[in-house]
């Protein structure tokens, strides 16, 4: 019966250690799949700001743009002719 589990045990630790060994061979290349899927969302986080930021940069012309076109020079005129109106 000692020899028996003393076997077992010796077996046992054979396993262990080949899982160990094969964990120990995965792991570096846990780590670059990791690191590769964390690149491609800074990737995509980077595309995504730079988009909004176009956008946003696109969007504030226009209400510049908006703000300083010729239709703007004249809507104090429609203020004096309510003032005028008015009086």
């Amino acid at each position: 019966v000692d020899s028996d589990s003393a076997k077992q045990t010796e077996i046992a630790i054979e396993n262990l250690t080949k899982e160990i060994t094969a964990q120990e061979v995965l792991l570096p290349q846990r780590h670059r799949d990791l690191e590769q899927d964390s690149n491609k969302k800074i990737e995509v986080l980077e595309s995504a700001e730079y988009e909004w930021k176009s956008a946003t940069k696109n969007g504030q012309q226009q209400t510049n743009d908006l703000f300083s076109s010729p239709i703007n020079s004249i809507l104090p005129l429609f203020s004096c002719l309510d003032k005028i109106r008015y009086c």
